[in-house]
Protein backbone atom coordinates (compact mmCIF):
# COMPACT_ATOMS: atom_id res chain seq x y z
CA UNK A 1 0.00 0.00 0.00
CA UNK A 2 0.99 3.42 -0.89
CA UNK A 3 -0.61 7.03 0.46
CA UNK A 4 0.05 8.86 -2.85
CA UNK A 5 3.80 9.04 -2.56
CA UNK A 6 5.12 11.92 -4.38
CA UNK A 7 8.39 10.12 -4.96
CA UNK A 8 9.25 7.33 -7.31
CA UNK A 9 7.49 4.57 -5.42
CA UNK A 10 4.78 4.27 -8.14
CA UNK A 11 6.98 3.79 -11.09
CA UNK A 12 8.86 1.47 -8.99
CA UNK A 13 5.62 -0.70 -8.73
CA UNK A 14 4.68 -0.46 -11.84
CA UNK A 15 7.64 -2.18 -12.84
CA UNK A 16 6.84 -5.67 -11.20
CA UNK A 17 3.47 -6.06 -13.12
CA UNK A 18 1.11 -8.61 -12.22
CA UNK A 19 3.64 -10.34 -9.36
CA UNK A 20 3.01 -7.91 -6.75
CA UNK A 21 -1.01 -6.86 -5.64
CA UNK A 22 -0.85 -2.94 -4.93
CA UNK A 23 -2.50 0.36 -4.46
CA UNK A 24 -1.85 3.93 -4.20
CA UNK A 25 -4.55 6.46 -3.04
CA UNK A 26 -4.92 8.99 -0.23
CA UNK A 27 -4.73 7.80 3.32
CA UNK A 28 -5.60 8.93 6.66
CA UNK A 29 -1.75 8.32 7.69
CA UNK A 30 0.24 5.73 7.88
CA UNK A 31 -1.59 3.39 10.15
CA UNK A 32 -4.87 3.67 7.90
CA UNK A 33 -2.66 2.33 5.13
CA UNK A 34 -0.77 -0.30 6.67
CA UNK A 35 -4.37 -1.43 7.88
CA UNK A 36 -5.78 -1.67 4.53
CA UNK A 37 -2.50 -3.30 2.99
CA UNK A 38 -2.89 -5.87 5.78
CA UNK A 39 -6.76 -6.60 5.08
CA UNK A 40 -5.73 -6.71 1.09
CA UNK A 41 -3.18 -9.48 1.98
CA UNK A 42 -4.25 -12.79 0.85
CA UNK A 43 -1.25 -14.65 2.92
CA UNK A 44 -1.43 -15.85 6.72
CA UNK A 45 1.75 -14.07 7.89
CA UNK A 46 2.24 -10.66 7.94
CA UNK A 47 5.09 -8.13 8.04
CA UNK A 48 5.96 -4.94 6.51
CA UNK A 49 8.25 -2.82 5.63
CA UNK A 50 8.64 1.10 5.37
CA UNK A 51 9.96 2.34 2.57
CA UNK A 52 13.61 2.45 4.05
CA UNK A 53 13.75 -0.71 5.68
CA UNK A 54 14.97 -4.76 4.29
CA UNK A 55 14.75 -7.75 4.76
CA UNK A 56 18.19 -9.88 6.01
CA UNK A 57 18.53 -12.64 3.56
CA UNK A 58 16.35 -15.64 5.28
CA UNK A 59 14.54 -14.09 7.57
CA UNK A 60 11.19 -14.66 6.08
CA UNK A 61 11.94 -18.29 5.26
CA UNK A 62 13.25 -18.81 9.09
CA UNK A 63 9.99 -17.01 10.68
CA UNK A 64 7.75 -19.19 8.11
CA UNK A 65 9.18 -22.49 8.75
CA UNK A 66 9.07 -21.65 12.53
CA UNK A 67 5.27 -20.90 11.91
CA UNK A 68 5.17 -24.29 10.07
CA UNK A 69 7.37 -25.67 12.94
CA UNK A 70 5.16 -25.08 16.13
CA UNK A 71 1.94 -23.89 14.94
CA UNK A 72 0.41 -22.50 18.04
CA UNK A 73 3.11 -19.53 17.87
CA UNK A 74 1.22 -16.42 16.24
CA UNK A 75 4.09 -14.08 16.00
CA UNK A 76 8.21 -14.06 15.89
CA UNK A 77 10.46 -11.57 16.40
CA UNK A 78 14.76 -10.81 16.59
CA UNK A 79 17.14 -8.52 16.31
CA UNK A 80 17.71 -5.74 13.20
CA UNK A 81 20.58 -3.40 11.76
CA UNK A 82 19.49 0.60 12.40
CA UNK A 83 21.11 2.21 9.03
CA UNK A 84 21.45 5.47 7.77
CA UNK A 85 19.60 6.68 4.84
CA UNK A 86 22.15 5.36 2.57
CA UNK A 87 21.50 2.15 3.63
CA UNK A 88 24.78 1.67 4.88
CA UNK A 89 27.08 1.96 8.12
CA UNK A 90 24.48 -0.79 10.11
CA UNK A 91 24.70 -0.53 13.54
CA UNK A 92 23.14 -3.84 15.57
CA UNK A 93 19.98 -3.09 17.30
CA UNK A 94 19.77 -6.23 20.01
CA UNK A 95 15.95 -7.35 20.63
CA UNK A 96 15.99 -9.46 23.87
CA UNK A 97 13.07 -12.03 24.52
CA UNK A 98 10.51 -9.92 26.48
CA UNK A 99 7.33 -9.91 27.95
CA UNK A 100 4.16 -8.37 27.76
CA UNK A 101 5.09 -6.68 31.63
CA UNK A 102 8.81 -5.29 30.13
CA UNK A 103 7.08 -4.13 26.64
CA UNK A 104 3.68 -1.94 28.59
CA UNK A 105 6.82 -0.04 29.73
CA UNK A 106 8.95 1.06 27.04
CA UNK A 107 9.21 -0.53 23.47
CA UNK A 108 11.74 -3.49 22.46
CA UNK A 109 10.44 -4.61 19.28
CA UNK A 110 11.73 -3.46 16.26
CA UNK A 111 9.06 -3.00 13.64
CA UNK A 112 10.72 -4.87 10.40
CA UNK A 113 11.95 -7.98 12.66
CA UNK A 114 8.24 -8.73 13.85
CA UNK A 115 6.17 -11.34 11.79
CA UNK A 116 2.65 -12.45 12.78
CA UNK A 117 -0.17 -14.26 12.21
CA UNK A 118 -2.92 -12.41 10.22
CA UNK A 119 -5.85 -14.20 12.42
CA UNK A 120 -4.24 -13.11 15.35
CA UNK A 121 -4.15 -9.53 14.64
CA UNK A 122 -7.63 -9.68 13.40
CA UNK A 123 -8.75 -10.97 16.92
CA UNK A 124 -7.21 -7.87 18.92
CA UNK A 125 -8.43 -5.82 15.74
CA UNK A 126 -5.65 -4.22 13.94
CA UNK A 127 -3.38 -1.02 14.02
CA UNK A 128 -5.06 2.13 16.00
CA UNK A 129 -5.31 4.30 12.74
CA UNK A 130 -5.33 7.46 15.54
CA UNK A 131 -1.99 6.93 16.12
CA UNK A 132 0.48 8.15 13.38
CA UNK A 133 4.04 7.48 15.20
CA UNK A 134 3.78 4.52 18.15
CA UNK A 135 1.08 2.72 16.11
CA UNK A 136 3.13 -0.11 16.22
CA UNK A 137 4.51 -0.03 19.63
CA UNK A 138 0.63 0.15 20.43
CA UNK A 139 0.29 -2.78 18.33
CA UNK A 140 2.75 -4.77 19.83
CA UNK A 141 1.54 -4.14 23.99
CA UNK A 142 -1.78 -5.41 22.42
CA UNK A 143 -0.93 -8.17 20.81
CA UNK A 144 1.84 -9.25 24.23
CA UNK A 145 -0.87 -8.59 26.46
CA UNK A 146 -2.94 -11.92 24.68
CA UNK A 147 0.22 -13.66 23.00
CA UNK A 148 3.01 -13.46 25.22
CA UNK A 149 3.37 -17.41 25.72
CA UNK A 150 2.63 -17.88 21.76
CA UNK A 151 5.60 -15.50 20.88
CA UNK A 152 8.83 -16.92 19.05
CA UNK A 153 11.94 -15.14 19.95
CA UNK A 154 15.19 -15.74 17.79
CA UNK A 155 18.46 -14.63 19.05
CA UNK A 156 19.19 -13.75 14.86
CA UNK A 157 18.97 -10.46 12.46
CA UNK A 158 16.09 -10.09 10.99
CA UNK A 159 15.59 -6.82 8.97
CA UNK A 160 17.74 -3.62 7.88
CA UNK A 161 15.87 -0.37 9.61
CA UNK A 162 16.04 2.90 7.50
CA UNK A 163 17.15 6.16 8.92
CA UNK A 164 14.00 7.34 10.37
CA UNK A 165 13.54 4.01 12.66
CA UNK A 166 13.53 4.99 16.43
CA UNK A 167 16.04 2.74 18.31
CA UNK A 168 13.98 0.37 21.11
CA UNK A 169 16.26 0.17 23.91
CA UNK A 170 17.45 -3.27 25.48
CA UNK A 171 15.28 -5.64 27.94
Amino acid sequence: MDGGSTDQTVENLKKYGEKIKWKSEKDNGQADTLNKGIKMAAGEIIGWLNSDDTYEPGSIKKSVETFLKFPETVSVYGHGYLMNRAGKDKKPVIVNKISYQKLSKTNKLLQPSVFFKKEALEQIDYLDDHLQNVMDFELWVRFFKRYENKSKYFSEYLSNCGGSTVIPKPA
